[in-house]
């Protein structure tokens, strides 16, 4: 899902939502589709980004990186959850362990590997109707490719490609 559809699917879920986004242009991007948004600068000032628009932190953090997760610590509710879906390119992080004992908070990491497609399915139905009804915003920029060219993705992918890729058999 892209990032405009994952916040806006947030939204329709009913939570307030704060996307906090590396490129500065991207702000205004998501701000003109209807969505607060900060850029991401000094891991120190993210807490003061977030609590300013969450009065006494977020209740849920979701982390698509992995960098930011000790600086998401400062940015919790009490009781708050951090839920991530990436881990730095070494898979370490240093987190806070003290501030997040004291808010009471929790990280859930989300790995949709250990899914299966039958799983993956059922989820998907869940929240492909809102794409039916143009709550969600489809996609664009979707690049259809052989099965067969499908290691050349990886490795354009692997080169920094963003491209959304439809494998066709």
């Amino acid at each position: 899902m892209t990032l405009s559809a994952t916040l806006a699917l947030a939204k329709i879920r009913g939570a307030q939502v704060l996307a906090a986004v590396r490129r500065p242009g991207q702000v205004e991007v998501l701000q003109a589709q209807g969505f607060e948004a900060i850029a991401l600068d000094k891991p120190e000032e993210l807490g003061a980004q977030v609590n300013a628009v969450f009065k006494g932190g977020a209740d849920v953090i979701f982390d698509t990186t992995g960098f930011w997760l000790p600086a998401a610590v400062a940015g919790l509710a009490p009781f708050g959850r951090i839920a991530i879906i990436a881990a730095p390119v070494d898979g370490h992080v240093q987190l806070p362990a003290l501030a997040l004992y004291r808010k009471g908070g929790s990280v859930v990491g989300i790995n949709s590997l250990l899914y299966n497609c039958e799983q993956c399915a059922v989820m998907l139905e869940q929240f492909g109707r809102f794409f039916d009804e143009g709550l969600l915003p489809l996609p664009t920029g979707l690049r259809e490719v052989a099965l067969a060219d499908g290691v050349q993705c990886y490795e354009e992918v692997n080169q920094g490609s963003t491209d959304k890729i439809i494998f066709l058999p």
